[in-house]
């Protein structure tokens, strides 16, 4: 479900439109902190963060700042989570999965400048690495909202702890205090024999 979608099914269509054109002009200020972002960054910016920073800055006119983060959280996890869960969980059936998702996203860690990353394991049934640097947290902090980072944090146990050939492990993140994202995956039939 789109957000806009979204927005109009949880408030009814005048509230709904109300928030939707709201945001709209609230995503046309964030647009601004673009400038000198590479390409690839803005587009991350505008398509994947804004919005809902947009959606968290909105939403506490009408209720709570954590009214507002509950809000931004329930849309987070049903709409955008609940996709990327069905996608992966189809991709898990392909033979060889944990092979190719590793070198797929050791791949686009080492090459995006979204995040700032040191591999520190990457052995064939386990890999690991650390974030010391990441567009999420870094544009929420810059929007004066760092607090709404934990979405984006929270968003990874959504996306990878439904797999059943990885299993996702990580006890801090940078949008939540921690003084990096220590990401580690292991192959989840590794994990069963040693059980």
């Amino acid at each position: 479900m789109e957000l806009k979608e979204y927005l109009i099914h949880k408030f009814g269509k005048r509230q709904g439109q109300f928030i939707i054109t709201n945001m709209l002009a609230e995503c046309s200020l964030l647009e601004k902190m673009c400038v000198g972002e590479n390409a690839a960054n803005s587009k991350t910016m505008q398509i994947k963060i804004f919005p809902r920073v947009a959606l968290y800055r909105v939403m506490q006119k009408i209720m709570s700042k954590e009214q507002a983060y509950e809000i931004v959280w329930e849309y987070t996890k049903n709409c955008i989570c609940e996709q990327t869960r069905r996608q992966y969980l189809k991709m898990e059936k392909v033979p060889f999965f944990f092979l190719i998702f590793r070198k797929m996203f050791l791949h686009i860690m080492r090459h995006s400048s979204q995040w700032d990353t040191e591999v520190t394991q990457n052995a064939k049934n386990k890999f690991a690495f650390a974030v010391h640097r990441c567009l999420w947290n870094d544009t929420c902090q810059k929007c004066g909202c760092p607090e709404l980072c934990r979405v984006f944090c929270d968003s990874d146990w959504e996306n990878y702890g439904a797999l059943h050939k990885v299993r996702f492990c990580r006890t801090q993140t940078l949008g939540t205090g921690g003084n990096l994202c220590d990401f580690t995956f292991y192959k989840q039939s590794e994990i069963r024999e040693k059980e």
